[in-house]
């Protein structure tokens, strides 16, 4: 039979101490390993293990493990909700200042080490091909231009214009005109300036004004060859200082239309207008005296002509007066006096007369030395007043 459960009896008296355990190492030695606790613990360490990769090779996958890695990148979240603003930041402190850059210049020359060229050549390199040309501009309204030029005997420039209008510019200096660029200037032995073209400027000048002075200087004589070859020269105005004019000064100026010599200068020398085909009016000193005729050999223009009383000596060395074809009226202003010799024995000739030189059509053949078509003979004149 078996009765009902009894109470639980009072807990018994603490039991004695057991004697201490031994550790796994010693039990290993008692198990026969020989070695040092450090060896033992070496050798508990396991085999190590495969890498995931390397496990999912064995299992199939073909690839890298760059391949691998980046398979197992998962698809995009969603976009998290934005995040409160943070607190201002402190600023930052002052970067050091950089290193000055090298132009570009600099910078081409180091990428080109043969280009020599200074920076001035290098930068007209620079300039592009020229553009197309534009369209043409509608037609302007009638304007005016300069029919020519002169300075006054005060030495101020008039500027005379195609609608009979004028313009006093006042005294000539090198501000007034833009002629200076292209005049050179060489100081005489009395201190005074003669003037002449330069001579890249031979090919552009089309009408050019001398001035009076320059740099203080005043201007009195025109260079030997001075504007000779200027085949763009139009008109060129000369101040009333200037007293001397060279020889072949306008040589070959086969578009000038007209000039007009400053009273002062009282010799036209050999050669001086030479070759001017197109030279139809000229207009002498009132103060010449000696006129050199083959200084006009070839102006095929030049119709009419006024020899100033003042006139004393015509000297011919050439074909003088004959080669200007269309020379048909000359005017005497002193008709008395003159004797023809011959150019070159001396001897005289003849005496023109008053009546003969007063009619201009006359006087022009006696001066051409006209005997009859194709036939000239060649006289110096000289007047006996």
């Amino acid at each position: 039979l078996v009765g009902a459960k009894g109470d639980k009896g009072d807990k018994g008296d603490t039991g004695a101490t057991g004697a201490d355990g031994k550790s796994a190492y010693e039990l290993a030695c008692e198990g026969g390993y020989i070695g040092t606790v450090q060896d033992w613990l070496v050798s508990l360490k396991g085999v190590d293990g495969k890498s995931a990769y390397e496990l999912a090779v064995e299992n199939g996958y073909e690839g890298t493990e760059t391949s691998w890695l980046a398979s197992l990148k998962g698809e995009k979240g969603d976009k998290g909700d934005k995040g409160d603003t943070g607190a201002t930041g402190a600023d930052g402190i002052d970067g050091v200042d950089g290193v000055d850059g090298k132009s570009a210049y600099e910078l081409y020359c180091e990428a080109y080490p043969e280009y020599s060229g200074t920076m001035q050549d290098w930068l007209a390199s620079l300039k592009g091909e020229k553009g197309d040309k534009g369209d043409k501009g509608d037609t302007g309204e009638a304007g005016r231009g300069i029919d020519h030029m002169e300075i006054n005997d005060a030495g101020q420039l008039v500027v005379y214009y195609t609608d009979g209008n004028s313009e006093n510019l006042g005294s000539v200096t090198s501000e007034a005109t833009d002629s200076i660029s292209m005049l050179e200037f060489t100081v005489l032995s009395d201190g005074t300036l003669s003037v002449a073209i330069k001579d890249e400027s031979k090919v552009d000048a089309e009408n050019i004004v001398i001035p009076s002075t320059y740099n203080g200087r005043t201007v009195t004589a025109i260079e030997e060859n001075g504007f000779a070859q200027c085949h763009s020269l139009e008109t060129i105005t000369i101040p009333e200082t200037v007293t001397k004019i060279g020889q072949r000064a306008f040589f070959n100026c086969n578009s000038l239309r007209k000039i007009k010599i400053p009273d002062n200068v009282t010799r036209i020398e050999v050669s001086t207008f030479t070759d001017c085909t197109s030279l139809e009016k000229i207009e002498l000193s009132k103060n010449l005296v000696y006129l050199c005729s083959d200084a006009f050999q070839n102006c095929t223009l030049l119709k009419d002509l006024t020899l100033p009383a003042s006139l004393e000596e015509i000297e011919t060395k050439g074909a003088g007066f004959s080669t200007a074809s269309s020379l048909s009226n000359v005017y005497f202003e002193n008709v008395n006096g003159w004797e023809r010799h011959d150019r070159d024995t001396g001897k005289l000739v003849d005496k023109p007369t008053s009546t003969q030189l007063s009619d201009p059509a006359t006087a022009a053949r006696l001066l051409k030395g006209f005997v009859y078509v194709g036939q000239y003979n060649y006289y110096s004149w000289i007047c006996n007043k």
